[in-house]
């Protein structure tokens, strides 16, 4: 049976036939339909000049508290992550010998005392008989001599005892500042040595991000800089810090400038953390967009530009952002037009209908 005398024959193909060749139909318009986009254009603006580099977040203050003294560990009263004051006792070491010690200085320093007071009066006797005549001067002398050693002996035992008594102190184990405690790094029952670490501390409060700039822009950092960063697991939250520190040499065998900037906002950040920074080194013109045209996926960012009713996506490169608008460092002219707040329909290459919004 020949073709043309099946679609005579089968009226309900024929109509089906229909049915597809009109959804197909209506799926090309539909795709073909222009989308509805809110344009601006790109324009020269004065922006931050930037210094792109990398750092690290330190605490404003962070040590290995060491023990100094010797001995076995007794108790250890911190856990990692604990807040301590500062003076906060840490740990505690054998203090059974530096007792004994101590009180062994003190009965010494009591005796010098008993023994400088029975000098003197030896001293004062000698002094009237000397004076009546009726003592040699030699005699007199060794009376002098002796109330003199006495008084340096009794100096001695004073001194014993403070030193003693510091050692008995110093079997507590005290926290410098307050803090977080980060790593335990003993426990009851290990002999310690004198300078051996107990904890690390680091304050809670105040962060600092750390960076080293290259020799041949070191002329272009000073303190009150502001320095944007953003750590790599959070590349799009920028954050500000403040230029505080400065090294006033370079570092040998790098050829680079080590600088610390004070960190503001610390929530949700920790020492530790990488990140990007953005080192602000001046003002300079740039291709500019306002911050709505740029959007953002992982690391890659781009804008949708407007060329003969059709809208290309541009992947860019960009700069510092201010007073609402971001530098594009890359594949962006003066006057291109851009798509601002990008509708989730629009793709690359899609026709639009644009309504254009002044700068």
């Amino acid at each position: 049976m020949h073709t043309s005398t099946l679609l005579r024959s089968s009226p309900a193909l024929l109509l089906l036939l229909g049915a597809c060749s009109g959804a197909d139909g209506a799926k090309s318009a539909a795709v073909a339909a222009p989308i509805a986009v809110t344009t601006t254009q790109a324009a020269e603006r004065s922006t931050p000049e930037t210094l792109p580099l990398t750092g690290e977040l330190i605490a404003s203050e962070e040590a290995h508290v060491s023990a100094d003294t010797n001995g076995v560990v007794t108790s250890v009263r911190v856990q990692r992550g604990q807040h301590v004051n500062k003076g906060d006792v840490i740990a505690t070491v054998d203090a059974r010998v530096a007792q004994l010690n101590a009180e062994a200085a003190s009965a010494q320093r009591a005796l010098a005392e008993v023994q400088l007071g029975e000098a003197k009066t030896q001293c004062a006797r000698a002094e009237s008989l000397h004076a009546q005549g009726a003592m040699a001067t030699s005699q007199y002398d060794a009376a002098m001599s002796q109330c003199k050693a006495q008084t340096e002996a009794l100096q001695a035992a004073a001194a014993n005892a403070t030193l003693a008594g510091t050692s008995l102190s110093k079997s507590q184990v005290r926290a410098p500042f307050s803090g977080r405690v980060g790593e335990r790094l003993v426990d009851v029952g290990e002999f310690i040595a004198a300078a051996q670490p107990v904890i690390s501390l680091y304050t809670d409060e105040a962060l600092r991000v750390r960076f080293s700039v290259p020799e041949r822009q070191a002329g272009s950092v000073a303190e009150g800089q502001v320095a944007r960063f953003a750590l790599t697991s959070a590349p799009d939250d920028w954050r500000e810090s403040v230029v505080r520190f400065v090294s006033p040499a370079l570092r040998a065998p790098a050829r680079d400038l080590v600088v610390e900037a004070e960190v503001s906002d610390v929530v949700g950040l920790r020492p530790g953390m990488f990140a990007r920074i953005a080192l602000e080194v001046g003002q300079a013109p740039h291709v500019a967009v306002p911050d709505a045209a740029v959007h953002t996926e992982g690391s890659v960012s781009a804008v949708y530009v407007v060329r003969e009713g059709r809208a290309f996506q541009t992947v860019v490169r960009k700069g510092a952002s201010a007073e609402g608008y971001t530098a594009v460092l890359t594949d962006l002219a003066v006057g291109d037009v851009v798509v601002l707040n990008p509708p989730d329909t629009l793709h690359d290459g899609a026709p639009v209908t644009a309504t254009a919004q002044a700068n």
